[in-house]
């Protein structure tokens, strides 16, 4: 017996690692040792574990005649592995699945809570999508291709200027309608995002244009009496550029907008190139690629906190800090980069 203890022990010693319960063939050993007179200090030693572990491992095999651990007080799980693999594969084949048709679906008998458990963090909530415009693969492919074409004019695009427009009304609807509450206010007056099913009262068309250190003027655009339902045509972004690019443009210095169709339009090009002022070619549908997106989303945010007034509007430029459209400037790289690395497709930008 003590050999059977004495040999068996090194070989189970070397499979174990600190801190792991005994497996039935170790307690075995353990047991036989100890009825051939091994002291529990020695086959502590030989298994990496306290006298204490020897001297309860011996109690539990007199008490229920087993090397097994018995079976946890508590629920049993209610789900396999498998049948959690199973589960994430349907959510991988459909992520925009609920919570019913996932417990229809899974076969499993558990109920919502219990999946939800189960999947644990990754999956334990659903995620708001993101919003982005509509990309296809030609799209892609050029927003890559534009990459490339451009890696070596970082330092150029981080001088040029980013000019567009943005429509500006008085909706009352807020976007973002996050507020911190107590379940139990989850209809008080105070905490609900109103949402009006009306058109706008007022609806303004404005130009801005930023470069590193700098901003231009607003400029409210006039309609265009002669286009259809008196619309903005290339004819009325051909004025604002007058009133608001000519004044501030620097000769060689690079423009880049969107693809917008008064910017492409023959009157406009005929109008940059007589002015001298050099245009980029931007790919399509890249939002991500032009930072003065951001700044939009910025001034209105500032202007329905604090300026609830359209008329008031030009006033609100001054709160938009210098130190943000550098910012925004500087991050031109990133944004190529980040259009590498997602091969021409979204962007967190």
């Amino acid at each position: 017996m003590r050999e059977f203890g004495i040999d068996l022990s090194p070989n189970v010693r070397s499979i174990r690692s600190n801190r792991r319960e005994l497996t039935p063939e170790e307690r075995a050993a353990i047991i036989a040792a100890r009825k051939a007179g091994v002291t529990r200090k020695a086959l502590a030693a030989n298994f990496r574990c306290s006298p204490l572990t020897i001297t309860r491992t011996c109690n539990h095999f007199q008490k229920h005649h087993t090397v097994k651990s018995l079976p946890r007080k508590g629920r049993p799980q209610k789900l396999t592995h498998r049948q959690v693999q199973y589960i994430k594969y349907l959510i991988k084949r459909n992520p925009h699945i609920n919570w019913p048709a996932l417990q229809s679906q899974s076969n499993t008998g558990a109920s919502i809570n219990t999946i939800r458990k189960a999947l644990g963090r990754d999956f334990r909530r659903k995620w708001c999508s993101i919003k982005r415009i509509h990309i296809t693969p030609d799209t892609a492919v050029k927003r890559l291709a534009y990459r490339k074409e451009n890696k070596s004019k970082a330092a150029m695009l981080m001088e040029g200027a980013y000019s567009d427009e943005s429509s500006v009304q008085t909706a009352p609807n807020t976007p973002n309608g996050w507020v911190l509450r107590m379940p139990k206010h989850k209809y008080d007056k105070d905490l609900i995002n109103i949402h009006a099913h009306v058109k706008a009262e007022i609806t303004v068309m404005v130009w801005g244009c930023i470069w590193k250190g700098g901003r231009s003027p607003l400029v409210i655009m006039e309609r265009d009496p002669e286009s259809k339902r008196n619309g903005y045509s290339a004819n009325s972004y051909i004025w604002a550029l007058g009133e608001g690019l000519r004044l501030c443009y620097r000769l060689g210095t690079l423009l880049l907008q969107d693809n917008a169709k008064i910017h492409v339009a023959r009157k406009t090009t005929e109008w940059l190139e007589r002015h001298g002022v050099w245009v980029l070619e931007h790919p399509p549908h890249s939002p991500d690629l032009n930072p003065i997106e951001h700044v939009w989303k910025k001034m209105k945010e500032i202007l329905r906190r604090d300026f609830p007034d359209l008329y008031r509007l030009k006033n609100n430029e001054e709160n938009l800090a210098v130190a943000l459209i550098d910012t925004l400037i500087y991050s031109m790289p990133k944004r190529l980069r980040a259009v590498v690395r997602a091969r021409g497709w979204y962007t967190k930008y």
